[in-house]
């Protein structure tokens, strides 16, 4: 679900603008591409495994 207007182009460091409505119905049949996120790690960077 778009909460608002993809920042590309024209739009990048811009605020964000409206989504636009959906014309019929979305598929969902296939999942998108997930958010970047740091993988959980027990040791802090600057620390070694013993």
């Amino acid at each position: 679900m778009l909460f608002a207007g993809l920042p590309v182009g024209k739009l990048c460091w811009h605020p964000t603008q409206p989504v636009q409505a959906l014309k019929g119905i979305r598929a969902a049949d296939h999942f998108s591409d997930s958010c970047m996120q740091q993988m959980p790690n027990q040791f802090l960077p600057w620390t070694r495994p013993s």
